[in-house]
């Protein structure tokens, strides 16, 4: 929380949201720290802010002018440590709504926690943020690329694997590339790639293929760090590898 963005660790960072200015890209977390935000704050003053995080009160409501703005949009599926839940007594439904102070996790009671850590309520934090997973869902069906940095679908998080490997499976364009980032470890990696290659060829697709008769797929497994990946990966290649 007591993270500074003028250090030197945070260069690849800062590089990367440089990128994203004017960029309407999509970024799903899910973490529940504030990073993204000192990150877009502190790239206000200079190069703009890239990043939107959409308010999950709004997320329905307002769905339809967040995907005119020119910014990159910040899902974040798991909720967050500066957001309330409230239920309201008459619905029973679950309201969360994004608070000013990024400390509010650490001061407020258990109830009103925003964020699905791993136990029985998880579910539940996952059920009422539902408008930023179909959002979420919706921009990996129409996605040109995807970029997976740091995540590998963990045991714990079987709602994601299976609502966001659909959603990779559905995939609109003719020709989809995905970027593994998950670190040095080859278990991950492989296993990352068998789920996706499932996914995938269960669709339709073929391994390589770049033509008007078949829809074709690129898996491209790094072994780099998130920071490693920021620093060297430029948009155009993101978009357009030598297939």
């Amino acid at each position: 929380m007591q993270a500074d963005p003028s250090t030197e660790k945070w260069e690849p960072y800062k590089a990367w949201g440089r990128t994203l200015v004017g960029k309407r890209d999509t970024v799903i977390t899910f973490n529940y720290d504030t990073l993204i935000e000192k990150l877009n704050m502190h790239l206000a003053s200079t190069t703009g802010s890239p990043f939107s995080v959409i308010d999950p009160a709004a997320a329905k409501v307002f769905r339809g002018l967040h995907d005119n703005e020119n910014a990159c949009r910040v899902l974040k599926l798991h909720g967050s440590v500066d957001w309330s839940c409230t239920t309201d007594p008459r619905t029973r439904q679950r309201i969360y709504k994004q608070m000013v102070d990024e400390f509010y996790a650490v001061d407020t009671n258990d109830e009103e926690l925003a964020i699905g850590t791993p136990g029985p309520t998880k579910q539940e934090t996952v059920d009422g943020l539902n408008g930023l997973w179909s959002w979420a869902e919706d921009e990996v069906r129409s996605a040109d690329a995807i970029v997976i940095v740091g995540y590998s679908f963990p045991q714990t998080d079987s709602v994601a694997r299976r609502r966001l490997f659909e959603a990779i499976r559905a995939n609109e364009r003719q020709n989809l590339i995905v970027h593994l980032v998950v670190g040095q470890d080859a278990r991950n990696r492989d296993r990352l790639q068998s789920l996706l290659t499932f996914a995938l060829r269960g669709a339709g697709r073929l391994d390589g293929t770049r033509n008007d008769h078949h829809r074709g797929y690129r898996i491209l497994p790094h072994p780099l760090f998130g920071e490693d990946f920021f620093t060297v990966a430029h948009r155009e290649q993101i978009l357009d590898p030598v297939m």
